[in-house]
This record gives structure tokens, sequence and C-alpha cells, in this order.
């Protein structure tokens, strides 16, 4: 099968878990951010849409490698459906932040970080936590860590004992390969 050819609501169909609902809502009810925001600020995706062609290319090596590891290597310890879930969500302030279109729910938390000085990486937990509640699923507490530790595990580092899960290292190495390998590819893939 050609992945690449797979759009970003059948990547989301494709997610075998009940929550799957939610974030097809979520890509619905935000479809216009998802399609204008850029995925960074300059390194990768940064053009417009590049949020959700991200989001598609994360989700495209999640599959591909979750079956490389779990038939050729040793199972995980962790769902393919939940490295999904954690990939879907892990750069979802960037929705809201560089959504052009300046959408309703865009305004509110950029005034939300304007108003508490914060920066956007924390606000995500507090949009991860409003999505929660708006579209009743919830979030693993692995899925969580999962998320936090996405772009590694920066000033959590401890040389002594291991601070990412098995479920947080498979999340930033699709996260990475897709941003680092792929930063100027993927553009209307989602």
């Amino acid at each position: 099968m050609n992945f690449s050819k797979v759009r970003l609501v059948q990547l989301i169909r494709n997610i075998d878990d009940l929550r799957s609902e939610a974030l097809l809502k979520i890509y619905h009810d935000h479809n216009a951010a998802f399609h204008v925001a850029k995925g960074a600020k300059s390194k990768h995706h940064v053009w417009e849409g590049g949020y959700a062609d991200h989001i598609a290319e994360c989700l495209r090596i999640n599959e591909i490698t979750y079956y490389g590891i779990t038939s050729y290597l040793r199972e995980t310890g962790f769902s393919q459906a939940s490295a999904a879930i954690a990939l879907f969500f892990h750069d979802i302030e960037k929705l809201f932040r560089y959504d052009v279109q300046y959408s309703f729910a865009s305004d509110k938390w950029r005034e939300r970080q304007k108003e508490t000085n914060c920066t956007w990486e924390s606000l995500k937990w507090e949009i991860l936590e409003e999505l929660q509640q708006t579209y009743a699923f919830k979030l693993t507490e692995a899925e969580m860590l999962a998320i936090k530790y996405c772009h590694g595990e920066g000033d959590d580092y401890d040389p002594d004992k291991l601070v990412a899960s098995p479920l947080a290292a498979h999340v930033h190495n699709c996260d990475y390969a897709s941003a680092r390998m792929f930063p100027q590819q993927g553009k209307g893939t989602a």
C-alpha cells in the first residue's frame, strides 16, 4: 500500500480505538485551521496547511514503523492506536498558534497566551484539557507522557534513569522523522 496517498481523515478513521470518533469531530470542527496552519514557525512544514500535512505524515510513519517493529523485532507494550492518538495531539497548540485565518478558537488561545505570558508549549496542556472536556474523551497517562516528551526529555533528562516511556520514544521517533527527514516535503498530502 502506498501510504503517501492516504489522507488525514482516513488515517484518523484507521485508528482502532473508540476515541477516534472524538478525533474526527475535532478534525471536522477545526478543519479550516488544520488546512491553513503551518506545521512550525520555520523548520518544517512551514507552508499553509503544513500542520495537517505534518500530522498526516506522523500518522503514516506510525503505521509503518509500528508494524515493522512489532512484526520483525518485538512487542512494544503499547498499541499503534495509542501512538496515533498521542501523535494527533503532540503539536495541538500549533493548530491555534499558526492558524493565519484567526478563527474564534485561535483568537481565544492567542489572547490567553498574551494575558498569561506563558509559552505555547505550556498552553498545550490547557488546550488538551478543554478538548477532552468538549469532545468527551480521555487521554491515558501514558499518552499524556508521550505528548510531554514528544520532542525529547529536555530538562527532565536524567543520566541515571529512563524518563521517557517506550510510547514516548516511538512518538518522538515519528515526529522527528517527519520534521527532520522530510521538512520540505509532503505539501498537500493531508
